[in-house]
């Protein structure tokens, strides 16, 4: 009776610790290896470059698409610049257009010229909006192998651009000229 007592307990103990690495190692699994990464962190916006850019100019800013620009890369001193005034441009269209604050979205800038006059393109995306694409990117190993290599889905939206079809104020986009140092063209998704 004692045997077969002791022999239940290992049992029960090796069950246990087989569970427990398996729990611990399950949300490794789900990361694939290739892409095992650690968040970059920063401030909530960034300056996008390449293609990424043009895009982000041609979605919000640039008018027609295929339009010739030259595209240049804000500096972080003039984002924040931008930064500051884009608070209280957000502010005052809180009322007029539903936007809500700065805070509640992470943004995206390029910098592109149209008949010589330099231009920041800022991509307004709802930060809580990403969380959920995060999470579905985290839950799902097969969305991994859409991530740039080595980039953990809580910075992929720092590498490309977020674009969503639809959406209201979750999304939009406004154009701001730093020797201006003003705003035209707020947009946003359904508008």
């Amino acid at each position: 009776m004692k045997a077969m007592l002791g022999l239940v307990v290992l049992i029960a103990i090796l069950i246990s610790v087989y569970l427990a690495c398996f729990y611990h190692s399950s949300s490794q699994r789900l990361q694939p290896a290739e892409y095992r990464c650690k968040p970059e962190g920063g401030p909530p916006w960034a300056i996008l470059q390449g293609e990424e850019a043009r895009d982000l100019a041609q979605l919000w800013c640039a008018g027609a698409p295929g339009e010739p620009k030259a595209y240049w890369s804000p500096s972080p001193q003039e984002i924040a610049r931008l930064e500051s005034r884009l608070t209280r441009f957000m502010e005052e269209k809180r009322d007029s257009e539903g936007v809500a604050p700065l805070s509640s979205y992470v943004r995206q800038y390029a910098g592109f010229t149209d008949k010589e006059r330099r231009t920041i393109c800022v991509n307004l995306y709802a930060a809580k909006v990403l969380q959920a694409d995060v999470y579905a990117i985290r839950s799902d190993p097969m969305k991994w192998k859409y991530l740039p290599k080595g980039v953990c889905p809580e910075d992929q939206w720092r590498h490309e651009l977020l674009a969503a079809e639809d959406g209201g104020t979750l999304f939009c986009g406004v154009s701001y000229e730093p020797g201006l140092e003003s705003f035209t063209g707020l947009a946003c998704n359904g508008d």
